[in-house]
């Protein structure tokens, strides 16, 4: 297994992706890693990374 990816990787849908990426990553320092946007301003997937190393 590697290390460097966690052992449980979470997904979540919201009606507006893009309006809560952002929010996540002002609100608890999330990072994006990827975002693939859609048609109309929709995010078809994303990435985000979270660490809470010093």
């Amino acid at each position: 297994m590697d290390r460097n990816f966690p052992a449980i990787t979470p997904g979540l849908l919201y009606h507006n992706a893009s309006e809560m990426i952002e929010w996540l990553c002002r609100t608890f320092d999330f990072k994006k890693k990827l975002v693939i946007p859609g048609d109309e301003g929709k995010v078809l997937s994303a990435h985000l990374i979270f660490s809470n190393t010093a």
